[in-house]
């Protein structure tokens, strides 16, 4: 059973360019803008920030005092903002002062505080549901910190804290984040016998930034694992206390993080763990690659993800295809000591981005203004493999998948996606619906 780690309640957003030049009688300025100069810019003025620091905004610009406004760089600031979450939207104008030029950043800002309930039901088993609660802050003390928490209850139980900095508070060069998890959840082994297993983490995570677009980061993890489960732990004791240390690299060049329409996104890991009490160590990689290109409406996203390992490893630590990576079922076979997965979507707008606001809702009127929709169509294809490396089995399992579906930009949920998908051993009557958060990759 998985939950969401945290659903964002705001609404950020792709708008056009805006370049205005108040016609002046003839100054310096009126000149440089009949020759096609941009104008230099004098000073910035944020506007609609009443949690989000000031401070916070400018840092994260590249327009600054004395920098030529361009539109490419006009552009680029307004995707950047709204990139971060914490914003309905983001508006940047160019307002002429006789010889300078004014930059007027406008912002509108949601609720930052949200509460949701967790339920999962099966009709077929009911005697498994779950049910619990969570919520958070996605701009704690004004500088896109988040703070989220939940916990659930029934056949399945657990609970999920995290704290978030992305690098703003320390200078804006360092960030710090931190995790606490516990869960009891079931586990079926081959023969079809139910067991329990249960699981504690905790992890903290620094890293610095190198550009506005890219970090390098160190995380740290402290890991137990239980099940009376033959099968599951390492050790014979049916616990396992795992060390976990793993280095970071991230570049993140989409140029809207929530909808991207061009760039690309890398991020690889180098993880070494070290079993508690023995002299048992394993090694992992990791690979995350996606790559965006739009032309006019349309848009072709591909991501290409992988994950090789060294040394025998425990049964919770085998690669193995995910529901992320294959969009078409959730039994997707045994792990091994390697995967890789290949996805390819083209996107296409159908309901085109569109504004409302409710201004006239008493104590909530300014958190109602800008708030975005639009529907766009996907349409996709899966390919993916496990290796198998031990006595027992070896070779190849392959998966493949197909199939297509919606994703709607929604107030306060970002985005929201639905679809439906085929194996080729699926029948055409029997897909597999899946609902999620967020663009699908």
């Amino acid at each position: 059973m998985k939950f969401p780690s945290q659903i964002a309640l705001n609404i950020v957003v792709l708008i056009p360019t805006i370049f205005i030049l108040t016609l002046l009688p003839f100054s310096t300025a009126s000149a440089q803008a009949l020759k096609g100069a941009d104008p230099i810019i004098y000073a910035i003025k944020i506007v609609g920030n009443y949690q989000t620091k000031t401070e916070f905004i400018l840092r994260e610009m590249k327009l600054k005092p004395g920098v030529s406004a361009s539109p490419a760089l006009i552009h680029e600031d307004e995707l950047h903002l709204s990139s971060l979450g914490i914003f309905n939207r983001v508006k940047i104008s160019i307002v002429s002062d006789e010889s300078r030029a004014l930059a007027l950043v406008t912002v509108n800002e949601p609720f930052y505080y949200y509460l949701y309930p967790l339920l999962s039901y099966n009709l077929q088993r009911p005697e498994r549901m779950v049910w619990g609660m969570g919520g958070g802050h996605t701009n704690f003390r004004g500088q896109a910190e988040r703070i989220h928490a939940q916990g659930w209850l029934g056949f399945n139980r657990g609970f999920y804290l995290t704290h978030q900095d992305p690098w703003f508070h320390f200078g804006g060069v360092y960030g710090l984040e931190s995790y606490l998890s516990w869960s009891d959840r079931d586990l079926t082994g081959k023969d079809g016998v139910e067991y329990r297993r249960q699981t504690w983490l905790w992890g903290l995570e620094t890293h610095r930034r190198l550009g506005r677009k890219s970090w390098l980061g160190f995380n740290f993890e402290y890991e137990e694992q239980s099940s009376p489960a033959d099968f599951y732990t390492w050790t014979n004791r049916k616990y396992d206390v795992t060390l976990v240390g793993r280095l970071i690299l991230q570049e993140d060049r989409r140029d809207y993080r929530l909808y991207p329409a061009d760039g690309h996104f890398l991020r690889t890991s180098l993880e070494l763990n070290q079993i508690w009490g023995t002299r048992h160590q394993y090694y992992r990689e990791s690979l995350d690659l996606r790559l965006y290109r739009s032309y006019r409406r349309w848009i072709i996203a591909g991501r290409w993800t992988g994950i090789i390992s060294q040394r025998s490893l425990p049964y919770y630590r085998l690669a193995r295809l995910e529901s992320w990576q294959i969009r078409s079922g959730s039994d997707l076979g045994e792990g091994g000591g390697m995967n890789t997965a290949v996805n390819l979507e083209i996107r296409f707008n159908l309901f085109p981005v569109r504004y409302f606001s409710l201004p006239g809702i008493p104590l909530a009127g300014r958190y109602l203004m800008n708030l975005r929709y639009s529907v766009e169509g996907v349409v996709f294809t899966d390919w993916g493999f496990v290796q198998f490396r031990s006595p027992a089995k070896s070779g190849r399992q392959k998966v493949r998948a197909y199939g297509g579906g919606l994703q709607f930009q929604l107030p306060y949920l970002d985005m929201v996606h639905i679809l439906v998908g085929w194996r080729p051993e699926f029948k055409i009557n029997h897909p597999t619906i899946k609902l999620g958060l967020g663009v699908t990759f």
